[in-house]
């Protein structure tokens, strides 16, 4: 994971108060996403696949459960939703407490 270069060439670390997660499988390593955060932070996580929307072999691959959703979701001191942006699209809203 990497944050954007500031106009000085240095790199900004956080924490900052709105993370985008754009994919790969760094959307489940929660600890290191969570230390990102601001507190009352907003982390979104774009292009997840609703569960209605799930293929056959999707579903076969994450038959153990979806690592992504399984991360964020119950964990103490976030705010978990998910927000239906089309019929087959979702994204993840996770607000720190």
């Amino acid at each position: 994971m990497r944050s954007s270069s500031s106009r000085s060439g240095r790199r900004s670390h956080g924490p900052f108060d709105i993370l985008f997660l754009d994919g790969g499988l760094a959307k489940s390593e929660w600890r290191e996403i969570a230390g990102l955060s601001a507190a009352r932070g907003l982390i979104i996580f774009d292009d997840l696949t609703p569960p209605h929307a799930w293929t056959d072999e999707l579903r076969r691959h994450l038959a153990d459960g979806d690592p992504v959703r399984d991360a964020w979701r119950g964990r103490a001191g976030f705010t978990v939703t998910e927000v239906l942006v089309t019929e087959r699209a979702s994204v993840l809203l996770v607000a720190r407490s």
